[in-house]
């Protein structure tokens, strides 16, 4: 569940389904293994078609796996850019989820980092605090960069200081 959410909700599967594909997977592999290893050798070969099953029934999650580092990767890559419009957003007068709505409204590309910015704001459309709703975006997204953005700014929130300075730094 925590794999298929990093990876932004790959297919909109549940944990479930995700695991029914990987079990399938793996039988299909041992299917086609089996009817390949009769068809040539003339003989079953039946471990060699469970090592076979297994690459299968795992091939799923090494995808998913794949998925989350690419996420993470394109995440990691545009925080710098949106960190540099929300300063100047803030620094131009507006609050700081004026400045999120602003970015998540005007952006064209489809960035997993805007969309889980989209997803905080609508937390604190939902009634979350703006600080359990980053607290959220911290535990979604494993990246050392955006915990920094999350700790900075729920710190500055709580100690008064302006979020200018915090996000120019």
């Amino acid at each position: 569940r925590t794999k298929l959410a990093r990876a932004g909700n790959v297919g909109g599967f549940t944990a479930d389904e995700y695991i029914a594909i990987a079990i399938v997977s793996g039988l299909s592999f041992f299917l086609l293994a089996f009817f390949f290893f009769t068809s040539v050798t003339g003989e079953s070969r039946v471990p060699l078609c469970v090592a076979v099953a297994m690459f299968g029934g795992y091939f799923p999650l090494m995808w998913l796996d794949e998925k989350v580092m690419d996420r993470l990767t394109r995440i990691n890559r545009d925080l710098p850019y949106m960190l540099d419009v929300l300063a100047l957003s803030v620094g131009a007068g507006l609050d700081f989820n004026s400045s999120l709505e602003r970015v998540v409204a005007k952006d064209s590309t489809r960035s997993p980092l805007v969309e889980e910015m989209r997803y905080v704001l609508q937390e604190v459309k939902m009634g979350s605090t703006r600080r359990e709703a980053l607290l959220g975006l911290k535990a979604r997204v494993p990246s050392d960069y955006v915990n920094g953005l999350v700790s900075s700014v729920v710190q500055a929130e709580q100690m008064g200081t302006p979020l200018t300075n915090i996000l120019r730094i």
